[in-house]
C-alpha cells in the first residue's frame, strides 16, 4: 500500500519559497495534495490542496490523547485518513529515512512503531515537538454473499451480534467462523459512527486485542466482522470456572470440576495487561475496561474486545446519568466520576478492578452496595477488599492501580512485567478448557 502514494519535498505555495514541505499525493497524481510545512521561524502549518471541482477532503481540529496533544485531521472517506499530531518523539527503534536541515529540523519517513502498512511522515524540531502525519491502512470490504449467518450471540442498542461463517476472508482458509456486528438503525449519525469505529479498529492490531477483519456495506444492515472467540466474555467464563459454579445435567445442578488456579488467573491478567500496554502506546483510552469486555478463545487466550452488548447484558454494571449516558462507575476512578476525565491512568484504575474480578471469579465490584453508595465510597477514598484467594503481591498491584492521584498509580508496563514474572513461577495448565 505504500506504493500508492507519491512522496515529495516541495515548496508550499502559500508560504515563503524556503519553506520545507512534505506532500502526500494519492493517485491519480495531485488529485489531492496534503502538505505538512515547517516555515521560519520554526512555525508549523498544514496545507491542503483540493483542486476544483474536487471537494471531498475535510479538515478538522481536535484534541487527542495524551492530554494537551493537538490533532489536525484530514478525512477522505473513500481513500485515506490523515492525522497530524503533536506528540512525544518516536522510540529509537523506529525505521526512518531522514533529511537533515542543519540546526533547524529533521524530516523523517517512519514505518514503525505504527501498525503494519501504515505510513508516517514526521517533522522533528529538537527539544520542542514532533509533528507526524499518519496514513491508516485501508478498511477491508467483505462481500455480503461471503457471510453466512449461523446463530445470534447477543443484542445491544446498536443492533445484534451473530456467529457467522465467512468465505474468502484470509488466503490460507476457504472459510472460517467469525462474529459479525450489525447496525440496527442506519441513519446518517449511526453511519458516521460506524465509519469512525471501523477506521479506529483497523488501526488496532495486537495479539490481545480482538481482531477486526473489515466491513460489509453493500446493502443494509451495515456489518462489522470480527474474529470469533469460542468461550465468550471473560466474566461469564470466570463464573463458570469458579468454586461455586454449577451446571445442569439432565435438569439437575452438578458441581463443575474446572476451577481456575492461581497460574491461570495470572495468565489471564498478564494477557489483558499486554493489551492495555498496546492501547496506551497508541494513545488510546478505552474508558470501559472490565472482564465483561474481554473475550476468551481456545487455550485460555484472552483479548480485549467490546461488541457494545455489555450495557444491555450487564445493565446492572452501569449507572444511568442524564437519561442516556451509561457509566461503569464501579470500574471508574474518582476523577472520571466527578469530572468525566478519562486517561491511560483511569484505564489503569479499571485494570485494578479487573484483577479483583479475576480473583473473585467474576463477582461484581461493590456487589453489596447500590450505585449511589458506590460513588460515595469511591469519592471518600474507599477501595475494594482483598479477595480470599488473592496473593498479597497481586493485591499490592491492585492498590497501586487505585491510588487517588492519577500520576501516583502504577504504570501499566510495570504491572505487566510484575504479572509476567509471577506467572513464570508456575506453569499454566489448560486441561480444563477441553
Amino acid at each position: 500500500r505504500l506504493t500508492l502514494l507519491t512522496l515529495s519535498v516541495c515548496v508550499c505555495p502559500p508560504l515563503q519559497t524556503h519553506s520545507v514541505c512534505v506532500c502526500l499525493s494519492p493517485p491519480p497524481l495531485q488529485t489531492h495534495s496534503v502538505c505538512v510545512c515547517l516555515s521560519p521561524p520554526d512555525s508549523l502549518c498544514l496545507c491542503v490542496f483540493v483542486p476544483p471541482p474536487t471537494s471531498r477532503l475535510t479538515l478538522s481540529v481536535c484534541v487527542c490523547p495524551p492530554p494537551d496533544s493537538l490533532c489536525l485531521c484530514v478525512f477522505d472517506p473513500s481513500r485515506l485518513t490523515l492525522s497530524v499530531c503533536l506528540s512525544p518523539p518516536l522510540p529509537p527503534d523506529s525505521l526512518c529515512l531522514c533529511v537533515f536541515v542543519p540546526s533547524r529540523l529533521t524530516l523523517s519517513v517512519c514505518l514503525s512503531p505504527l501498525p503494519p502498512d501504515s505510513l508516517c511522515l514526521c517533522v522533528f524540531v529538537p527539544s520542542r515537538l514532533t509533528l507526524s502525519v499518519c496514513l491508516s491502512p485501508d478498511i477491508q470490504h467483505i462481500k455480503r454473499r461471503d457471510i453466512l449467518l449461523k446463530r445470534e450471540l447477543g443484542e445491544g442498542a446498536f443492533g445484534k451480534v451473530f456467529l457467522a461463517e465467512c468465505y474468502n476472508l484470509i488466503p490460507t482458509k476457504d472459510t472460517m467462523l467469525v462474529a459479525v456486528k450489525s447496525l440496527k438503525d442506519p441513519n446518517l449519525s449511526a453511519r458516521k459512527d460506524f465509519q469512525r469505529e471501523a477506521e479506529l479498529l483497523t488501526n488496532l492490531q495486537h495479539d490481545h486485542i480482538v481482531k477486526f477483519y473489515g466491513v460489509c456495506v453493500d446493502g443494509d444492515p451495515l456489518i462489522m466482522v470480527f474474529e470469533y472467540m469460542k468461550h465468550g466474555d471473560l466474566n461469564k467464563f470466570l463464573r463458570v470456572h469458579g468454586p461455586d459454579a454449577m451446571i445442569l445435567v439432565d435438569g439437575h445442578p452438578v458441581q463443575t470440576d474446572g476451577e481456575l488456579g492461581l497460574s491461570q488467573m495470572l495468565h489471564i491478567a498478564t494477557q489483558i495487561s499486554a493489551g492495555i500496554v498496546y492501547l496506551a502506546s497508541q494513545h488510546f483510552v478505552h474508558r470501559d475496561l472490565a472482564t465483561r469486555n474481554c473475550l476468551v478463545g481456545n487455550g485460555l487466550l484472552v483479548k480485549i474486545g467490546d461488541f457494545g452488548m455489555s450495557r444491555d447484558i450487564y445493565s446492572t454494571d452501569y449507572y444511568r446519568v442524564g437519561g442516556h449516558t451509561m457509566l461503569p462507575i464501579r470500574w471508574m476512578p474518582p476523577e472520571s466520576i466527578m469530572y468525566r476525565k478519562f486517561t491511560t491512568e483511569s484505564d489503569v484504575w479499571s485494570f485494578g478492578v479487573i484483577l479483583w474480578e479475576i480473583f473473585t471469579y467474576g463477582k461484581q465490584p461493590w456487589f453489596q452496595l447500590a450505585n449511589n453508595e458506590v460513588i460515595e465510597y469511591l469519592v471518600q477514598g474507599q477501595v475494594l477488599d482483598r479477595p480470599r484467594v488473592c496473593p498479597k503481591e497481586v493485591y499490592d498491584l491492585m492498590l497501586g492501580c487505585w491510588q487517588r492521584e492519577p500520576q501516583q498509580r502504577l504504570n501499566i508496563k510495570e504491572i505487566q512485567k510484575v504479572l509476567y514474572t509471577m506467572g513464570k513461577d508456575t506453569p499454566v495448565y489448560l486441561d480444563i478448557l477441553g
